[in-house]
């Protein structure tokens, strides 16, 4: 069995390797579309169909990882990101776009919760006793936030340093393609990790064929619901990932055509790549705020004494009014420096939102859990991109951030009634819901 030293190492490094491979292209995205072609109500319906794809698989999968094995999912995830990265390569009209969107939903699906889940349990099961699981997620937090950083730097920059390829939109190999060829040989690395590095103890109990774990599924599926039911406070911190979702997709869907404005070229149309640097360093810029929002988050919860809902509905409220600032400038530096304070917002609450859901779900469950906390998230997004793309294309990207300020208002009651349920229905905040100990008892 792996120390927590072994354990931590090993997710930290699959952790940092696979976000920065996803980071290479993420301030290039909306560009790389629109250099094929599409619009910005497009690129909303290929987000939309990311999502899609993300609800309607998000917990069988999850299911899957909890009947097959964790390990087993995520190699399968893994693989397909490779695949996905090939698609994209070759995606030059709106069919293979949709199919390139559609595997990246499967992959996302697949990995969602599978390796999340391998590493709370084997976590653990090795902590020592009053060691803080929210510290541990913080930690976590910290090192995908530097991964995603540094990968939108490298990203933003390699296309000026390969502008002498074909011009986007007439080759396989552009400027703007570059990051996805790093990120496929990121993602290799990334795969024989974990095949490598990472074991999953399961009795011989569980371990079963493929066909066995699918007919498991459904069993999973309603345990996992019968779990929602039975815990009070899950079905409110459902409720926020929606919240979150729609926000995060209406922040890294229309960022770029918005600063590209603000840096002198048009909303609707991409922007030259010797400017792609700087949409790295905006995007690595936020990710470096998220780190310093993941260092807070663990001194800030302590401060409110592990009261996480009362911090979750403060930062809530703080984060819709910096994307209400947002919405109104005019001013690059000022919209910079109000998105990077955006994604440190968020980043103080991605841990206690962890501890919060991983203490109230079963070991057993986790997987399942994760997915649907995760499927909750998407739907968000899927209401992000129908409805705030189309306030985007019509009166532009700023309207559309007003209007999400005002929904990310609604997690403050969200996250109040979140604190009144931990404190009335499980006591103090130094106790763990009674789910928690039984899943560590077994």
């Amino acid at each position: 069995m792996k120390t927590k030293g072994q354990i931590e190492k090993l997710y930290y490094g699959v952790t940092f390797l696979q976000w920065l491979a996803v980071a290479m292209m993420l301030p290039l995205v909306v560009l790389f579309f629109q250099s094929r072609g599409m619009s910005l109500l497009n690129v909303a319906m290929l987000m939309t169909v990311y999502s899609g794809v993300i609800v309607l698989l998000e917990v069988p999968t999850g299911g899957l990882a909890d009947s097959l094995g964790r390990k087993r999912v995520a190699v399968w995830a893994y693989s397909l990101d490779l695949l996905v990265s090939v698609v994209m390569l070759f995606a030059f009209s709106w069919p293979m776009m949709v199919v390139a969107c559609m595997l990246m939903g499967v992959a996302r699906a697949l990995s969602s919760g599978a390796l999340d889940a391998w590493f709370v349990d084997a976590w653990q099961g090795v902590a020592e006793a009053g060691a803080e699981l929210q510290a541990a997620l913080a930690r976590v937090q910290g090192v995908t936030l530097l991964a995603l950083a540094l990968g939108s730097f490298i990203g933003g920059w390699l296309p000026g340093l390969f502008a002498g390829l074909p011009a986007d939109g007439t080759a396989v190999i552009t400027p703007l393609t570059i990051p996805i060829v790093a990120a496929l040989c990121l993602r290799a690395v990334v795969l024989v990790i974990v095949v490598i590095g990472v074991r999953e103890e399961r009795t011989a109990e569980q371990e079963v064929g493929l066909l066995a774990g699918v007919r498991q599924v459904p069993t999973i599926i309603r345990d996992a619901v019968g779990v929602c039911r039975e815990e009070p406070i899950l079905p409110w911190m459902l409720g926020g990932a929606v919240i979150m979702g729609l926000s995060l997709m209406a922040l890294e869907t229309f960022w770029q055509p918005f600063f590209a404005v603000l840096l002198g070229g048009e909303e609707g149309q991409p922007h030259g790549v010797g400017q792609t640097h700087w949409f790295g360093i905006i995007m690595g810029g936020n990710f470096l705020w998220g780190v310093v929002g993941s260092i807070m988050a663990t001194p800030l919860s302590r401060l409110f004494k592990q009261q996480y809902g009362l911090l979750l509905g403060v930062m809530g409220v703080v984060q819709a009014g910096l994307l209400m600032f947002l919405s109104q400038q005019t001013s690059f530096w000022a919209a910079v420096i109000a998105f990077w304070s955006v994604y440190m917002v968020m980043g103080v609450m991605n841990s206690p939102i962890g501890a919060i859901y991983n203490e109230a779900i079963p070991s057993a469950q986790r997987s399942s859990l994760l997915s649907v906390q995760s499927l909750m998230g998407h739907v968000g997004s899927i209401s992000s991109g129908l409805v705030i793309g189309y306030i985007a294309e019509k009166w532009g990207v700023g309207a559309a951030w007003f209007v999400v300020s005002w929904l990310i208002m609604l997690s403050l009651v969200i996250y109040l009634r979140v604190h009144t349920l931990r404190e009335k229905n499980y006591g103090t905040s130094e106790e763990v819901f009674p789910l928690t100990q039984e899943a560590n008892i077994g």
